[in-house]
């Protein structure tokens, strides 16, 4: 007697594995440029997101596990060169426009790239399911 499930118990294991290995953190813009400054976020599926700020900028972003939808936890934030562009943790608050009422919405973790000195450099975000790069210009 042959026994055909193996092959799908195979699939329904490593299905189980990836979904539990989450995704890299997703990142959102949630800030503009002052007027007469640049912002800019290129958002590249397969490659790094550009960012394109003038010097003194700061740029807000959101965090989210592209998995859950959740907020991001337990990441960890790094630049490549400080002299160029840092990153910040922040808790970003929002509201929203109920029918002319506003109202609040919890806030949640995010962060801050601020733009130093002009230059480029590479800022990491790494969770636990993997690592998003963003290159970031100071021009």
């Amino acid at each position: 007697m042959t026994r055909r499930l193996a092959p799908f118990s195979l699939i329904g294991a490593a299905l189980f594995a990836v979904a539990g290995a989450g995704c890299s953190p997703m990142l959102g813009g949630v800030s503009s440029a002052p007027p007469g400054l640049v912002l800019r976020h290129e958002y590249n599926a397969f490659d790094d997101d550009i960012v394109t700020l003038s010097p003194g900028t700061a740029y807000a972003i959101d965090c989210w596990d592209g998995w859950t939808g959740e907020a991001c936890t337990n990441v960890v934030t790094a630049t490549g060169d400080a002299k160029v562009a840092q990153i910040y943790q922040s808790h970003l608050e929002r509201r929203a426009d109920w029918y002319g009422e506003m109202r609040s919405i919890p806030s949640r973790p995010g962060f801050v790239i601020a733009a130093v000195s002009p230059g480029e450099t590479v800022i990491s975000v790494t969770g636990s399911g993997g690592e998003t790069r963003v290159r970031v210009v100071v021009e």
